[in-house]
């Protein structure tokens, strides 16, 4: 699912939203997720046995890794956190605006990580977490880097919203160094799952394949040997593609100068050194390898697909494992690897590279501000970060004393992607082109070839025409 970001993927109506409450002790919400009964009024002269803080988030596979660290510190403090995920994330995101503007904002809200808090028009709601950051330096500079610089306002993020006449008042007041929530997980995009019980029925060995070329051989010959649609994908929207498995797989192929003219208008699709975008959806088209209706699915949807054994593999993030498994699928059945490189490729062996996912901000005006940043400092020392990473399958967001504690599937996509500081993520403004709308209208070409109704050629000449109209008059 976000930087990134690419983030907004599914909106439902909010009849139809499930939500799923996990306590730490007692239920019975009110509209705004607060207990009845519970008043803002004296929060200061409650005992701390009885303070109940709210936390909303969107992912239910994340839940499990909250209920730890809100056991163990329910246990440690006394203070109750009461989660509640509310999917999905754009039927989420209505929930968090109809808060904010009734007043009615949790505790504590997790969302993907941005500089601004992660929903534009909460800016304002969020409290400045900077002045906790600086009386601490340890816990600072527990940070990655990566993951705290994203949500950090920098000085490129004050200029553009100061040249920006459409951005409000709230980012026109911005300051350097502001920060508005903290990182609680990284990951990665560009992750291949496969069943495990049908690669064995197809005989195709449970080992990442050694190249594009061979995972599709490897692709035809499982759609022969089970009857099972090969790939799955939330392929509705142009992001997930393009940010989850292609711009990757040509850096890794062309390396980054050449990746970064694709990007930016100097070199064409219609290169045979860029081409391979169209071309792979074109063969998994003509040779029936994606599920029916991939163009319709939503990425749950596809998840869904792949846990219940519809198809062999599956484009995800080292994010999409904890989903898996809440969808009712046995870890023993699932393999994972970093998306292949073509034959021939500059730099087949990159590493995935690193993003931070999730965040949590504290709401400013909430009558148990100060337990709330004591929880969310629990969530990101170590202790609180070993609870959630291990129960909700994730990838902490600080430099851990022990990887080893890690479950092994933590700890092993933690191995697959890349810490250091490295061209992708040192030129984010190149990588987020691909959020950018000829990226968007290209898709919308490539969803035809995926329903056999145009060809790779057609589509890649559209985005070489709207790049040219683009970058016609820039240097």
């Amino acid at each position: 699912m976000t930087s990134i970001k690419r983030k907004a993927y599914r909106l439902l109506s909010l009849a139809f939203v499930l939500v799923v409450v996990i306590a730490c002790g007692g239920n019975g919400n009110n509209a705004s997720g607060r207990s009845a009964g519970t008043s803002p009024a004296g929060a200061e002269s409650v005992p701390k046995s009885d303070v109940k803080l709210t936390l909303w988030h969107w992912k239910v596979g994340f839940d499990p890794g909250l209920k730890a660290v809100a056991q163990k510190f329910k246990a440690d403090t006394g203070i109750t956190v009461e989660t509640q995920a509310i999917t999905p994330d754009q039927t989420y995101v209505q929930y968090l605006l109809a808060a904010a503007a009734e007043g009615t904002m949790p505790d504590i809200y997790l969302y993907w990580s941005t500089a601004s808090a992660g929903v534009a028009a909460l800016s304002g709601i969020a409290a400045n977490l900077q002045g906790e950051l600086e009386a601490d330096p340890a816990w600072k500079n527990s940070f990655l880097a990566t993951g705290l610089n994203e949500v950090t306002i920098s000085q490129a993020h004050v200029d553009a919203w100061q040249s920006n006449v459409n951005m409000g008042a709230w980012y026109k007041d911005r300051k350097v160094g502001e920060v508005y929530n903290l990182p609680i997980d990284i990951g990665s995009n560009y992750i291949i799952y496969a069943n495990a019980k049908l690669l064995k029925k197809a005989g195709i060995p449970q080992t990442a394949p050694v190249s594009i070329e061979a995972w599709i051989e490897d692709m035809k010959k499982a759609k022969s040997a089970t009857g099972v649609p090969a790939l799955t994908f939330g392929g509705r929207y142009a992001s997930l593609y393009q940010n989850w498995f292609a711009d990757f797989i040509d850096y890794m192929k062309n390396g980054p100068e050449s990746y970064a003219a694709l990007m930016t208008g100097k070199e064409n699709m219609i290169d045979p050194k860029h081409s391979h975008i169209g071309d792979f959806l074109e063969t998994m088209s003509n040779n029936e390898l994606l599920v029916p209706g991939v163009t319709m699915l939503d990425i749950d949807p596809s998840d869904q697909l792949f846990a219940n054994g519809q198809a062999v593999y599956s484009i995800g993030g080292t994010f999409t494992y904890a989903s898996l498994l809440t969808m009712g699928m046995n870890p023993a059945d699932i393999i994972s690897f970093r998306v292949p490189a073509y034959e021939g490729s500059v730099n087949p062996d990159a590493k995935a590279p690193l993003i931070p996912l999730t965040s949590a901000a504290v709401t400013e005006a909430g009558p148990y501000k100060k337990e709330a940043i004591q929880f969310v400092k629990y969530l990101t020392s170590q202790e609180g970060q070993l609870l959630y990473a291990n129960a909700a399958v994730s990838i902490p967001a600080i430099k851990l004393d022990d990887t080893s504690l890690l479950n092994p599937t933590s700890r092993s996509m933690l191995e697959a992607i890349s810490l250091e500081d490295t061209w992708w993520s040192q030129n984010l403004r190149i990588v987020i082109n691909v959020w950018n709308q000829e990226w968007n209208s290209y898709y919308e070409e490539l969803q035809k070839v995926m329903l056999g109704k145009s060809t790779a050629a057609k589509a890649n000449a559209v985005f070489d025409n709207l790049m040219t109209n683009k970058y016609a008059n820039k240097p």
